[in-house]
């Protein structure tokens, strides 16, 4: 049995083990109102996927998550570049990093919505959440660059865009990869959350948010699935895209 078998069995195994082990909760809790069986959920989500909202909110959940993402991760790489190379500037982008951190996302989406639509409301969460992150990253991958090989690129006399490329970008390219795959299960609890808040038209927070309402519990446990399979498929093609490109720059 080859090394990708074994690891595909051994998923599988750790998989039913807990899908077991929820059915046995279930069972034990006897009401589906509190908790609904994996069957019970599976139904739940089959029955959602025929409907032409499901897709509707689904779609426009994944833009909103994922403009904020993309514009979290744009502005941290800007912040973060500009706060190591300025000491200024990271004197005054720490407290908000600070203040960011600390308040509750709760607190943040509430706020937002004194000033914001509630479409915009999700893509700003989702971003205040991202980009400390990839900011971050950047910061302390560019800090921790070696200094004599930067003092051996200002003996040499290297230009400008050769540092970028081949000092400070792979000193920050291993952070920021990791950064950027944790900041997407992050993006995704800010968005939703703000959706569950806000209650845009269309949207898997406001099914949520619904099924709660009317005590559908096996939609929730279905939406919160879907929530959970879209962030691993966004997660798993990001690494694989960031794999493709590392190996184009080898050869």
């Amino acid at each position: 049995m080859n090394r990708r078998l074994k690891n595909i069995v051994s998923n599988a195994a750790v998989a039913i083990f807990w899908l077991l082990l929820w059915q046995l909760a279930a069972l034990l809790v006897g009401k589906t109102l509190l908790l609904p069986s994996p069957v019970q959920t599976l139904s739940a989500l089959f029955a959602l996927i025929q409907t032409g909202e499901f897709y509707l909110a689904s779609a426009l959940s994944l833009i909103r998550i994922m403009a904020g993402y993309i514009i979290g991760v744009i502005i941290g790489i800007i912040f973060g570049i500009a706060a190591a190379f300025s000491p200024i500037i990271d004197k005054l982008i720490t407290p908000i990093q600070r203040i960011i951190k600390a308040t509750p996302v709760s607190s943040i989406i509430i706020l937002m919505l004194l000033w914001l639509s509630v479409g915009t409301t999700p893509v700003f969460a989702t971003f205040l959440i991202v980009m400390p992150i990839i900011q971050a990253s950047v910061y302390e991958g560019i800090k921790s660059t070696d200094p004599l090989i930067i003092e051996m690129a200002d003996f040499f006399f290297v230009d400008t865009i050769t540092r970028i490329k081949k000092i400070y970008v792979q000193t920050v390219k291993s952070r920021f990869i990791s950064a950027c795959i944790v900041a997407m299960g992050f993006a995704w609890k800010a968005g939703i959350a703000a959706e569950v808040l806000s209650t845009p038209k269309f949207s898997i927070g406001t099914s949520l948010y619904n099924s709660k309402i009317y005590l559908e519990t096996e939609q929730m446990f279905a939406y919160t699935a879907v929530v959970i399979i879209l962030s691993i498929l966004l997660e798993k093609l990001m690494v694989k895209l960031l794999d493709k490109k590392r190996k184009a720059n080898q050869l």
